[in-house]
């Protein structure tokens, strides 16, 4: 039986959502405790924060715009309007969630918030195919960010993926290093490790531990004129045999082969290779 297993891949929400509620939550108490917002804003924000934990989206934003209707000028608007827009990003309303995430920008005072929004708007470009633009925000986040703590790591990851987007393989590596050297150990230091070096575009077609039902579909791609080839991978101890196709000097030329590809096998996907 096939198993669908991304050797490597970049994997950008689950990680920073893990970290959005204490980022949020623990701003939001910084800003109460120094009195620079009423107790009656800090608690609503905290409320909403509470609701987004509890992927209460709706609530979240029914909460917020009550917040920002009367006190969109106030210390806590940065906060509300990151929170509101996480939610309206996590139900799909993305052309709104850049907006909050950019007021977010704008009226933040605190270096955390403004480096989440930031972050958030950076992801978007980057899904969007905007890697100029996603450089520029994942910079901006960086310098509201401690390098050698979390999530200087993921900002650091993202960067050396857009780098290669880009065909910048040594600027990336860069990266992908710094990643390694100072988050030793940790997911994003091995996903850079994975990384790392790398100077082409492939496409993963297909993985198995069966080494015989790795070869019929590079026997079955091959048929239909792809270049397709077996490679052993090791992931967490365990030996696939991967087969990829083809070797492309940009992401552009694999992405036109991709759907090819995915007619005769649908999860298939890009990566970068050495």
């Amino acid at each position: 039986m096939r198993a669908v297993v991304r050797i490597e891949s970049v994997s950008m929400e689950g990680y920073w959502w893990k970290l959005v509620p204490a980022v949020v939550g623990l701003a939001i108490l910084h800003v109460g405790c120094n009195g620079k917002i009423s107790p009656e804003a800090e608690k609503e924000l905290l409320a909403g924060q509470a609701d987004f934990d509890r992927r209460s989206d709706r609530a979240v934003i029914r909460r917020m715009d009550a917040f920002l209707a009367v006190r969109a000028s106030s210390r806590g608007a940065a906060r509300a309007y990151l929170l509101r827009g996480l939610s309206k990003k996590r139900i799909g309303n993305i052309a709104d969630a850049k907006l909050d995430f950019q007021s977010a920008v704008n009226s933040a005072t605190a270096g955390d918030v403004r480096a989440n929004a930031l972050v958030q708007l950076a992801d978007l470009a980057y899904t969007d195919g905007e890697m100029a633009l996603a450089e520029n925000l994942y910079k901006q986040a960086m310098m509201d960010l401690d390098e050698k703590t979390q999530p200087a790591d993921y900002v650091g990851y993202m960067l050396g993926c857009v780098l290669q987007r880009q065909g910048r393989w040594s600027d990336a590596d860069r990266r992908f290093n710094k990643v390694i050297h100072l988050f030793r150990g940790t997911a994003k230091a091995k996903a850079a490790s994975g990384r790392v070096h790398a100077s082409a575009w492939t496409i993963q077609a297909g993985a198995f531990r069966d080494r015989l039902r790795a070869k019929a579909l590079v026997k079955r791609l091959s048929a239909t004129s792809l270049s397709a080839r077996g490679e052993p991978a090791h992931r967490d101890g365990v030996l696939w045999h991967v087969v990829y196709v083809g070797r492309y000097p940009t992401h552009e030329q694999a992405m036109t082969d991709l759907p090819n590809v995915r007619s005769r096998q649908k999860d298939a996907f890009v990566k970068v290779t050495r």
